[in-house]
């Protein structure tokens, strides 16, 4: 700990220095040993080292349309340092929250602003919505005969499946009933969509 120099060169190693995000002071002597005919001399010098800023690494979010708020920084990669601000691909200023009922999908960029002589650093979240699903179905000619098949009018999104109670021949990848093969009466058809 404290701070790594050469003691015949007076290089600084900062790597190897405990540094702080507002700058640790250091005082670094450089000495001359007395001679025969000299006494000895020494000079000072401070030194500040600052830890360097991490907003971590860019990472990605997906999330649906009508999800709920997430928290953008969890998204990020690395080891990102708190305290930094978020800006949206239009550079406003956002919080760290992103709401798929009012923000728009994009860029939004982490920046963790540097201390004394650090620059500041800064990582990406790209954020994609995808879009809730919904569908309708409806079987547009019941009642029917117990004769021969019925199929059914979907509208919206594809590859869901089909369920209803004992008694009625359903297809349940299709929605078409088997009119002959199904026991007369009223029954309920869900159609359901597998979760992204």
């Amino acid at each position: 700990a404290g701070l790594s120099i050469s003691a015949t060169t007076g290089q600084v190693i900062p790597g190897a220095s405990t540094a702080s995000s507002t700058g640790t002071s250091y005082v670094v002597t450089y000495s001359i040993p007395a001679t025969a005919a000299c006494p000895a001399v020494s000079s000072t010098a401070t030194v500040v080292l600052t830890q360097a800023p991490s907003a971590g690494t860019s990472g990605s979010l997906e999330i649906c349309s009508n999800g709920t708020p997430a928290n953008l920084f969890l998204s990020l990669n690395g080891s990102p340092h708190t305290g930094g601000a978020w800006k949206t691909a239009s550079n406003v200023a956002h919080s760290a929250t992103y709401d798929p009922a009012i923000d728009a999908p994009g860029a939004f960029t982490y920046t963790v602003e540097g201390g004394p002589g650090c620059a500041s650093h800064s990582a990406q979240v790209q954020v994609t919505e995808t879009p809730m699903p919904s569908a309708s179905i409806s079987y547009v000619n019941s009642p029917y005969c117990n004769l021969g098949s019925a199929g059914i009018t979907r509208t919206g999104t594809p590859g869901g499946s089909y369920t209803s109670s004992a008694g009625l021949a359903l297809n349940t990848a299709s929605g078409t009933v088997n009119l002959a093969g199904s026991t007369p009466g009223a029954y309920n058809v869900t159609y359901t969509i597998p979760a992204d």
